[in-house]
């Protein structure tokens, strides 16, 4: 469930956007036993709430740039075995995530673009049990790539 608004400003060069959201996940991971002997398999039920906020702007005919940032605000369900906040007296603890990317567009021609991006996803928490076996604590990509019309 998501709630997306967008609007363009300064003669249709910038837009900037925003984007409220919920999921809620059953996945089923065979190599992540959510108890003990459990031998994989069980749902690992899950459910993430969010804020995005992205902007666009367009230079001229051939140059754009855009940039985006995100919080999500993710809480496992019944994940029966110990992580670090156990000693806390926390069973399932919630984990934050953060989230920039930027970019940058080049027409060279009608037919051909060439882009460039850079983003990171970082978790706040270092949970020593679950999420740090499915998921890094940051995820840092570069990409460039090259697109054709015919």
């Amino acid at each position: 469930l998501s709630l997306k608004l967008s609007d363009k400003f300064l003669n249709d060069k910038l837009t900037l956007g925003a984007t409220v959201f919920g999921t809620y996940y059953l996945n089923r991971y065979k190599t992540t036993p959510t108890q003990y002997g459990a031998n994989g398999g069980r749902p690992l039920r899950h459910w993430i709430t969010g804020v995005s906020l992205s902007s666009g702007y367009k230079l001229n005919d051939k140059v754009s740039f855009s940039g985006s940032g995100g919080y999500s605000y993710l809480v496992y369900e019944e994940v029966g075995f110990k992580n670090s906040f156990s000693a806390l007296g926390l069973r399932n603890p919630p984990v934050h995530r953060y989230t920039f990317s930027l970019g940058a567009d080049y027409a060279w021609t009608d037919k051909l673009s060439l882009s460039a991006s850079y983003g990171q996803d970082s978790q706040v928490e270092k949970m020593g049990g679950l999420e740090l076996v499915v998921f890094d604590e940051m995820v840092t990509e570069w990409s460039v790539g090259a697109s054709y019309s015919f």
